[in-house]
């Protein structure tokens, strides 16, 4: 109903249907990423317990910790760290109950046991992890903004720093480039063992620390609403941005 929004002179902020379902799905991404020969983490996608083996079987071997997740799901649902370095004893006593390691022994008994969505299986990368504000209008990159996620609390960030990554910055813009988004876009990468960004994954909305940018002088919801705002800027990111600005968030209490 895009087309029939835009008769009636109503600009409706959002990607086409197509780009959408590789966005939100990790294993369309992965595969349209590494077919545009855009560097992904070392990945394959198992939709039987026997192709899951056949995928996890070389960090097994060489006892290399590898992730999984569904290709589609959201909020960290299904992702688990998978290692054999954390005893169970640890995560026990030693972790909260959301702990998102586990061990091979215990993961095949689960993935032999029920019926389960297609999993991307992939390398872990132990860097530093960012989320990357976006924004495209008509087409057009405007912002690439990302965010050093310093500490996390259930997969939202809630300390970190709005920084100028030029690396970072350039490997979303190639990802960007190759697919047709629209709007407020996020992206998250870490970095590999090998220091390089890597695609965790995309979310084709807004993020929920988007607001962090405020306090770098971008309001990014209200530029998407009202693009006119940037409608001179002929570059990426051609805005008085503040680099480097720190954002902590915290709870707050309220008596009534």
């Amino acid at each position: 109903n895009k087309a029939l929004f835009a008769k009636n002179n109503i600009r409706i902020i959002v990607s086409n249907e197509q780009s959408l379902a590789i966005a939100n799905n990790k294993g369309e991404l992965y595969n349209h990423l590494k077919n545009n020969q855009i560097p992904t983490p070392k990945f394959s996608i198992a939709t039987t317990y026997q192709e899951y083996k056949n995928a996890a079987n070389p960090y097994l071997a060489s006892n290399e910790t590898f992730i999984i997740k569904p290709c589609v799901a959201n909020g960290s649902r299904g992702f688990r760290i998978v290692t054999d370095d954390v005893e169970e004893s640890d995560l026990l006593f030693n972790y909260k109950p959301n702990s998102t390691y586990i061990k091979p022994e215990k993961l095949n008994d689960i993935l032999q046991s029920d019926p389960f969505p297609p999993l991307l299986v992939s390398e872990y990368m132990p860097g530093a992890e960012y989320t990357i504000d976006c924004l495209i209008v008509e087409g057009v990159i405007k912002f690439i903004i990302p965010r050093l996620r310093k500490t996390m609390n259930n997969g939202i960030s809630v300390a970190g720093t709005i920084e100028q990554n030029v690396e970072i910055i350039k490997y979303c813009e190639a990802i960007l480039n190759s697919l047709d988004l629209e709007g407020p876009i996020g992206i998250q990468v870490k970095y590999d063992a090998s220091g390089k960004p890597l695609l965790l994954e995309i979310n084709p909305r807004i993020q929920g620390t988007t607001v962090a940018l405020c306090g770098a002088g971008l309001n990014m919801a209200a530029i998407a609403v009202q693009p006119n705002m940037v409608s001179d800027t002929k570059n990426i990111n051609d805005y008085p941005i503040r680099w480097g600005t720190k954002f902590i968030r915290h709870y707050t209490e309220l008596y009534y």
